[in-house]
């Protein structure tokens, strides 16, 4: 209970009562809510969620018994969030992701890898296994047209990934001397808040970039 809560129950019996009655409420719709949970999920072949979406419903999904954990963006994914969800009914552990990318965002910078605090909270589970294990990867990449997929191949991935044939077939960006240009610029970013509630998160915005942007595709 919250502070505010204890003073009233303190002040008023009978407020404490309607707490009690309250609770209670809450605790028999959370096990309807789970029913209705298990019986829309039990027979399904595939259930698709995000780890802390499974980590409320651990009690009904163990009664399911999942037998295979897939696990995508495995690289961005706290390792915490995975050992929650390894159910005693798991028989096997898919983890797709790519360990050159993104790490887990935490909120404490003094417990990241970067740190060098030796706490290396956001260093995936995924990423621990392939430091440790025998891992396949994908050599042969479908997006990027040729002068991109060079740097970050050069850069990441010491140059065992090769082009998709349909990479090569791309036409040249209309208006510009070549297909890949370094743009460099002087504006700096602003906080952008018009679109939050809160006010709390902010994303940054450019203006200088956006007007580039829109005067190259009009």
């Amino acid at each position: 209970m919250s502070n505010i809560v204890n003073n009233l129950v303190e002040l008023d019996p009978e407020y404490k009562l309607l707490v009690q009655k309250i609770y209670q409420f809450n605790a028999i719709l959370e096990d309807l809510n789970s029913d209705k949970f298990y019986d829309d999920m039990n027979n399904a072949q595939l259930i698709a969620a995000t780890t802390v979406g499974c980590s409320k419903h651990t009690s009904v999904l163990n009664k399911i018994k999942p037998r295979i954990l897939l696990l995508e963006e495995s690289g961005e994914i706290l390792e915490t969030h995975v050992l929650v969800n390894l159910y005693e009914s798991i028989d096997l552990v898919i983890m797709i992701g790519d360990h050159k990318q993104l790490r887990p965002k935490i909120n404490n910078y003094q417990l990241s890898y970067e740190s060098n605090k030796g706490y290396n909270y956001n260093i995936s589970l995924f990423e621990q296994l392939v430091n440790r294990v025998y891992f396949s990867q994908l050599i042969e990449q479908h997006r990027m047209r040729p002068e991109i997929s060079l740097y970050v191949n050069q850069l990441f991935y010491n140059g065992t990934v090769i082009n998709s044939s349909n990479t090569l077939q791309y036409d040249d960006i209309v208006g510009l001397k070549n297909n890949l240009i370094f743009f460099n610029h002087n504006y700096p970013e602003k906080n952008d808040t018009s679109y939050l509630i809160n006010k709390r998160n902010t994303t940054k915005i450019n203006e200088y970039s956006s007007l580039v942007c829109n005067n190259l595709v009009l």
